[in-house]
């Protein structure tokens, strides 16, 4: 997931709205703007636009962190949609670390090969399916349990899959050919053709991965001078078939009136997307957002990170500093945030997002002031790959918190 620049097209309001919509818009300065000939009006030059666009000047904002805990280098996951892969091997590398010392690099590219053979068979087994990109670490720890792990020196696609335009491509290709499938349904007369015919369509599909990843996964490799199959690397390295993952959701108060109205009467989930989501319905508890801020904290000083799903709001993140926070760009005068059910289910909620909370920063009463975000989208964005989300955004867009994902010693 990237970030676009913000545009720099200049901006035209009223001259009474100019100095009171915006919030601390004191940093407008005279030389930033001037009246044109119709005399009222005050056109904002590239400049002042910029500064509306950045981190406000008066932002106190620091690095300084109360409890970190050490983790694996960043990684970045390109184009392709996988942020909820990468969170949760990043996860799993850094409690393998603190549990044995040791540092492993696993292959966020085996498990997404992993994902998408496994999405794209279920799919082509029931007509009207397609395959996406996302998911959570429920799902890839159910791809973990079956397809295993591997380290990253053991395999690597040699063709760039998760760049543009590839993973796009790809993803057409392949729900492309699970379509015309579904589509030639009508015309095979018996069950045994329609099951020719599938098969036909899975070689095809395998074809279409394979010509994207370019190189088949290994059956067995060594690693430290043993062999391991991915399986039996998952078995030793890895515990979370033996755990109870946990999502932690948080309380939001619920929306009233016209609009509660509205949104009961909205269709429900359909009985497929239910079962789809079904884990996540049996692991949910709602807690506060303290609770969940205090909970995160005290896994830190334990020495585990802590992997959310956030909403990407992008009005409130600064891509060169890493800085997450409302408070810290210029809102209108008044500005509030819907209510999170209202964002769910009237599209103004911003896309999610799966990252790793290793560090905490917090006031002398045990408040947040801020979380050291881990990210996914290489050293290049933010503070060299780290982000830092305050309290207020935290507060605003979590989604989701997922508590114990541990590692064997």
């Amino acid at each position: 997931m990237k970030f676009t620049a913000p545009s720099l097209t200049p901006l035209i309001l009223s001259g009474s709205l100019l100095l009171s919509v915006f919030s601390g818009a004191s940093v407008l300065h005279p030389s930033s703007a001037f009246a044109d000939d119709l005399g009222c009006e005050k056109v904002l030059t590239r400049d002042a636009a910029r500064e509306l666009a950045g981190v406000r000047e008066d932002f106190r904002h620091t690095t300084n962190y109360t409890v970190e805990v050490s983790t694996t280098a960043i990684r970045n996951q390109k184009d392709y949609g996988g942020c909820w892969i990468y969170g949760t091997l990043a996860d799993i590398e850094a409690e393998l670390r603190q549990a044995t010392g040791e540092k492993v690099d696993l292959s966020e590219q085996y498990v997404i090969m992993t994902s998408i053979v496994s999405r794209a068979m279920a799919a082509l087994r029931r007509p009207g399916g397609q395959i996406s990109q996302g998911g959570d670490v429920l799902l890839a720890q159910k791809l973990i349990r079956k397809f295993g792990l591997v380290p990253a020196h053991a395999w690597q696609p040699v063709i760039p899959f998760e760049e543009g335009p590839h993973s796009e491509r790809m993803m057409y290709f392949l729900n492309s050919r699970i379509a015309e499938f579904h589509l030639g349904l009508g015309s095979y007369k018996t069950a045994a053709e329609a099951e020719k015919g599938a098969k036909i369509a899975e070689k095809d599909i395998f074809k279409i991965i394979s010509t994207y990843f370019g190189v088949e996964p290994p059956s067995e490799f060594t690693y430290r001078g043993a062999k391991y199959t991915p399986q039996s690397f998952a078995q030793k390295f890895y515990a979370g078939k033996d755990v109870q993952l946990v999502s932690i959701f948080p309380r939001s108060p619920a929306i009233e009136g016209p609009l509660r109205k509205m949104v009961d009467q909205m269709k429900p989930l359909s009985p497929a997307r239910k079962a789809a989501y079904q884990d996540v319905l049996d692991s949910r508890i709602v807690k506060s957002l303290r609770d969940i801020e205090d909970f995160i904290v005290g896994q830190l000083k334990k020495g585990h990170v802590v992997p959310i799903g956030v909403e990407i709001a992008d009005a409130f993140i600064d891509n060169r500093s890493g800085i997450m926070s409302i408070g810290a760009f210029h809102t209108p005068e008044g500005f509030k945030i819907p209510p999170r059910e209202y964002r769910d289910n009237f599209g103004l909620a911003g896309g999610g997002h799966m990252i790793l909370i290793v560090g905490a920063d917090v006031d002398a009463a045990g408040k947040v002031i801020k979380f050291k975000i881990k990210n996914s989208w290489g050293k290049g964005a933010g503070d060299e790959g780290y982000y830092h989300m305050y309290a207020d955004y935290f507060e605003q867009f979590l989604q989701v918190t997922y508590a114990e994902l541990v590692i064997k010693p």
